[in-house]
């Protein structure tokens, strides 16, 4: 009789809509090696375009990312959704398995990780590939301490929550008055939206010549505004499915001085956690290099 399946397995890969070609290669990869692979490992396996369960596809996600004891991710593209998933799972340090097409080159920052290289358009590969799967999730399930990551969670970020938006908005304006430079990736950019104070310290800080990159899944008319005064907008469809896809990176271009600040909804407010590059370079590199893959893959308007 066959085992019954009671672990999750959680994935995370490019998507995107159905029927393109991101989302049937991503397919593919699932059903014929990841499935196979983690199903003989006794997991059940699950994408985010399936998680049954009504409720907020966001939430649903991280807890997934916080909770499932296994967690594999296709880097196929640097992705950035993929990219900002497996910082939030390394970031708990919690067993990941890493994929990437053949022939592409791992992002700099988890390049020294083990990583399965598989072809999908030679199913005779596949095999192979799962038989490395199989071996590498046998191996963190002896040891799920074991954990290859490129930064240490020992290093925590100084956190503070927030319960009403007077006091979110007081944080936001500080944060975005500091600093020579500012990368801001947002879901809906509300908080410039709403706040007319706000607004106009970042409409004066492009004004006088600072760098302002502003990264969503899609324009309004704030960005219209900003873009008036220097503001560079960048689109990124794909940001739509992002979980808690929204913060605000100072000082990217200053070696030693750079502080990410990453905001999330919790059930009795929000919480923001700041990163310093002295005490938390990993994150911050990291955080670069999503910005970075954001604008080169994104649309400036």
């Amino acid at each position: 009789m066959a085992k019954k399946i009671k672990k999750y397995c959680f994935v995370i890969s490019p998507i995107s809509k159905k029927g393109s070609v991101v989302r049937k290669r991503s397919d593919k990869v699932l059903k014929k090696i990841i499935e196979p692979a983690a199903q003989r490992c006794n997991y059940n396996v699950i994408r985010a375009d399936k998680i049954p369960n009504p409720g907020l596809i966001t939430s649903q996600i991280v807890r997934h990312l916080i909770e499932d004891p296994l967690v594999i991710a296709d880097l196929t593209k640097h992705n950035p959704n993929v990219l900002y998933e497996l910082a939030f799972r390394h970031i708990l340090k919690k067993p990941v398995v890493q994929m990437i097409k053949d022939g592409q080159k791992l992002p700099f920052d988890v390049a020294a990780i083990r990583t399965i290289f598989y072809n999908d358009k030679k199913p005779k590969s596949f095999a192979a590939c799962k038989k490395e799967l199989v071996k590498q999730i046998r191996s963190v399930e002896n040891d799920p301490t074991q954990v290859d990551a490129p930064f240490s969670p020992t290093i925590f970020p100084n956190t503070n929550f927030y319960t009403t938006e007077k006091e979110i908005n007081k944080y936001m304006y500080k944060l975005v008055s500091s600093g020579s430079t500012l990368d801001i990736v947002s879901n809906r950019l509300h908080w410039v939206s709403e706040n007319s104070k706000i607004r106009s310290a970042l409409t004066m800080r492009a004004d006088s010549g600072d760098e302002i990159n502003i990264c969503l899944p899609k324009k309004n008319a704030t960005c219209n505004e900003l873009k008036k005064h220097g503001v560079k907008i960048y689109v990124c469809d794909d940001l739509g499915d992002s979980p808690h896809a929204r913060f605000t990176l100072i000082d990217k271009n200053f070696p030693g001085a750079a502080t990410v600040a990453v905001g999330s909804k919790t059930s009795s407010g929000f919480m923001i956690s700041e990163f310093s590059e002295s005490s938390n370079a990993q994150v911050v590199a990291m955080a670069r290099d999503y910005v970075n893959t954001l604008m080169e893959q994104s649309n400036l308007v």
